[in-house]
């Protein structure tokens, strides 16, 4: 088995360990349009990664930078190869050592959550994934919102960011 770079090659595969994740009953039908643009961004602006064996990808992973904050924004291991060690050593060479300076967003598998904190993640506050009926959701107010890009490096987003999402930022 090997660790390596992904390329543009394995996008469909990492596509579908994807879509399997996804997919729980394996008589559903798999959605199997283009690659999610997720992971074209993955490959061009962060560190996708593939682990395979003897040409077969078996997992994939991937790290995006902002400043100083790594974000580890996938992790899936194909169903037939899960619980035999491969998430893990595929996290280890997207966080090293050093899973401190690292951030994700939980995981519904339960393996996936052990994985995280026995490479040195701590969970800090809880993240939930709600699923409503659109048809029965009342309409929003109207409003006035303006987006606009901000410079990640910009000082004044610390402060900012940590009023918001209540957690202290760090030195």
């Amino acid at each position: 088995m090997r660790v390596r770079l992904a390329t543009e090659a394995d996008l469909p595969r990492v596509a579908a360990i994807w879509i399997e994740a996804q997919v729980e009953d394996d008589d559903q039908p798999l959605f199997t349009s283009a690659v999610p643009s997720l992971y074209v961004h993955e490959l061009e602006h962060g560190e996708l990664r593939v682990l395979e064996r003897d040409g077969d990808v078996l997992a994939f992973g991937a790290l995006l930078e902002r400043g100083s904050v790594r974000f580890l924004a996938d992790l899936f291991v194909a169903r037939a190869q899960r619980s035999a060690g491969i998430g893990g050593r595929l996290l280890h060479h997207l966080v090293g050592t050093n899973a401190q300076s690292c951030c994700t967003i939980s995981s519904s598998d339960s393996r996936a959550l052990a994985l995280y904190v026995r490479a040195g993640l701590r969970p800090v506050w809880p993240h939930l994934s709600l699923l409503a009926d659109l048809d029965t959701l009342r309409s929003l107010p109207e409003h006035r919102l303006d987006v606009v890009e901000a410079d990640p490096d910009e000082q004044r987003l610390t402060p900012w960011d940590t009023a918001i999402g209540g957690r202290p930022s760090r030195p």
